[in-house]
């Protein structure tokens, strides 16, 4: 007997004994009937509602990118030579709000779950065509921040509970003056309010904090006394979109530049209280300023970039917010002339950033915070040429970021804080030629950026650190333009796009599945017999197959338009330990084109269907999603890949299994079946359970 033979027999072993005969599968489709009796499953009464079946490969699990294909969520302003130019999406509740303009109402805020029918117009807050202008969306103690133009009170601070009554001007601000104009809003969160600079006629641009209320909001200290401008600035984290910084946070602190009118622009701190808000250091003694920049708070210790006096130019400095301990960390280009230090970063116990000196030009430096620690990092293109390093991004312990190799242009490097540990990840644009990697965002385990490409143009490109592991997510279009920003919120990564059909709109990447199950999904109907059932086993492919012919009331709407844009993926959870932990996943994404030029899904009146000879790559072969009333609705999956990532065998827990299984798609919804009873099998080879 051979070992296929084995395992099926023991298949059928495990299966007969949760339904008292042998398993049978009625379907008229005779290739599916094939591929079921390839595993030892035979003929069928209704009486299993739903089988799911995952082989493990016996050579080893290998990992894929867990992202979709990239899907246009919404034409808010149509046309190809409009668009509605998305910026600032912030993650709040269970929604993600943006600025974009429709064409009709100007530049308004906008809300989306991530699917068309949930991207909408959230306010007008500006009747007519002009638009508020929202910016600056801050989330902060359990409100949504912002500044808008109402067209009667100019720009001031608005703040959201995510619904349209709880959406209001904060009236303090507005009674300072028109227009107070807020920026640099900054969350302290412990303290429940928003920091930020505002204007009133009778004290100038200063620091203010609110908590969204009208009695709440107030100014914390008039730095420069009178109606002229201290000017608080911020110099910490970018606000993507915005190209302009919020105050630097540690703790319950900010820092940022002012002015006192004395000392000129300098360091100085608050805890958002006016006693509590004080000069640091007056860095380049007397009137005129340190112009100080790129404030980065690093474990405690913060580094920035000042002018000391005219003998160092603008040099690094460290400072752990006290005078006495704000001093120069080093001179690196000795002289007057300046070393214009920046994108100070953590990693490997070390400060990395970018600094240029006479010999070497501008290159990768690194310190531990001290002056004799100071050192050049890594002559990245040697001899006195810049590779000018920029975008520094951490991951997973490493610092990536983009520089000038010289004959290989403007590339992806990664370092580990130490010279041989610096090193070109990929060429993505061969030759001389910058692929100008950037928008580095953290998502779905894998770094994204924005890269260009031969013959491609300028697309989304994510990494897992390797060469061999960077690849093109997908070229939406050669002629196609990418934003400037990747936004990772609510479980997706979004951007804008521009193709030739579409000018700048709002697409999105999903992760098939969420790290959690999901609440409210569709299950089987509770009193039909026998729900599901669940095989996991060792064999020469990874193979899944999941089967409910019994589900709850499942509508057309709910299946939505795979054709076009509804993804989706199938999840399993193993909730053994307490937590939910994700350990089978597989996608089958929206459109696409599918061996012999065929359309990959195919919807008709009862439904959609979804067939890929070769597989999607992490193995989604079919789909069959039929919509029907409750007890009548059908789901029919298949996968089968190497790719496919599934859990070993046997499973942790053999008395008490708690598995649940979901399909979702794009558009929010869900279907779920769970155990009804212990595992009947859980060995090395194979996994066996009833669901409901």
């Amino acid at each position: 007997m051979t070992a296929a033979q084995s395992t099926s027999r023991e298949v059928r072993r495990a299966a007969a004994a949760v339904v008292g005969q042998p398993v049978r599968y009625r379907t008229k489709s005779a290739a599916l009937r094939r591929k079921w009796r390839l595993i030892g499953v035979q003929a069928a009464p209704r009486t299993v509602g739903v089988l799911l079946i995952v082989m493990s490969c016996v050579l080893g699990h290998v990992s894929a990118a867990r992202a979709t294909e990239p899907y246009l969520i919404k034409e808010i302003n149509p046309g190809m030579f409009d668009g509605s130019d998305p910026v600032l999406l912030t993650e709040f509740g269970s929604s993600v709000f943006f600025s974009a303009d429709d064409g009709q109402h100007g530049r308004e805020l906008w809300r989306t779950d991530g699917s068309e029918a949930t991207t909408v117009l959230f306010k007008d807050i500006k009747p007519g065509s002009f638009g508020s202008f929202p910016s600056w969306l801050t989330v902060c103690a359990g409100k949504l921040f912002f500044i808008a133009d109402d067209g009667i009170n100019d720009f001031e601070l608005w703040v959201t509970d995510g619904s349209q009554a709880g959406t209001a001007m904060v009236a303090a601000v507005h009674e300072i003056a028109s227009p107070s104009s807020p920026k640099h809003l900054t969350c302290l969160a412990d303290l429940g309010i928003v920091v930020f600079s505002a204007f009133d006629i009778g004290r100038g641009w200063e620091l203010w904090r609110s908590d969204g209320t009208a009695a709440g909001t107030e100014v914390v200290k008039d730095i420069q006394p009178g109606p002229g401008s201290s000017g608080p600035e911020g110099h910490g984290t970018n606000v993507p979109g915005l190209g302009v910084s919020t105050f630097e946070v540690r703790g319950n602190e900010i820092f940022f530049s002012a002015d006192d009118g004395n000392v000129g622009k300098e360091l100085w701190m608050s805890d958002g209280t006016e006693p509590g808000t004080v000069l640091v250091k007056d860095i380049y003694p007397g009137p005129s300023g340190s112009d100080i920049k790129n404030i980065t708070n690093l474990n405690g210790t913060l580094y920035l970039r000042a002018l000391g006096d005219d003998a160092h130019g603008k040099e690094p400095w460290i400072s752990d917010g006290t005078e006495p301990g704000t001093v120069l960390l080093k001179d690196i280009y000795p002289g007057p002339d300046s070393s214009v230090a920046g994108f100070f970063t953590g990693v490997g116990g070390v400060v990395v950033f970018s600094a240029c000196d006479s010999t070497t030009g501008c290159e990768l430096w690194r310190t531990d915070g001290t002056e004799t620690g100071t050192v050049l990092l890594k002559d990245i293109w040697s001899g006195p040429d810049d590779s000018f390093p920029s975008s520094f991004y951490e991951f997973n312990g490493l610092l990536y970021f983009n520089a000038d190799l010289g004959v290989l242009g403007l590339e992806l490097l990664v370092t580990d804080g130490t010279e041989l540990g610096t090193s070109l990840v990929k060429d993505i644009y061969p030759g001389a030629n910058h692929s100008n990697p950037r928008a580095f965002a953290l998502f779905d385990g894998r770094l994204y950026f924005t890269a260009e490409g031969a013959n491609i143009g300028c697309e989304i490109w994510s990494t897992d650190g390797t060469e061999a592991g960077t690849d093109l997510v997908a070229d939406i279009s050669t002629l196609g333009t990418c934003g400037n920003n990747l936004y990772p919120v609510g479980g997706a990564l979004y951007f804008d796009y521009a193709d030739p059909a579409y000018n700048h709109e709002l697409w999105s990447l999903r992760a098939p599945c969420p790290d959690q199950p999901l609440p409210d999904c569709i299950k089987p109907h509770p009193l039909k017999t026998a729900g599901s059932l669940l095989i996991l086993q060792n064999a020469f492919t990874n193979r899944l197959e999941w089967r409910m012919v019994n589900g709850g009331g499942t509508t057309l709407a709910d299946i939505g338009t795979p054709a076009a844009d509804t993804h989706y993926g199938v999840c399993v959870y193993d909730e053994s330990g307490g937590v939910p932990e994700l350990v089978v996943e597989a996608t089958a994404p929206a459109g696409q084109t599918c061996p012999g030029n065929q359309p990959c899904w195919k919807q008709h009146p009862f439904g959609a269907n979804y067939f890929n000879s070769e597989g999607t790559p992490d193995g989604i072969r079919s789909l069959q999603l039929r919509q029907g009333p409750p007890g009548a609705s059908m789901i029919l999956l298949m996968a089968k890949d190497p790719l496919l990532k599934l859990p070993p065998l046997p499973m942790q827990f053999q008395q008490d299994p708690k598995l649940t299984v979901q399909l979702v798609n794009s558009n929010g919804t869900c279907w779920e079946a769970t155990p009804s009873a212990p595992a009947v099998a859980n060995n090395p080879s194979l996994f066996l359970d009833q669901l409901d």
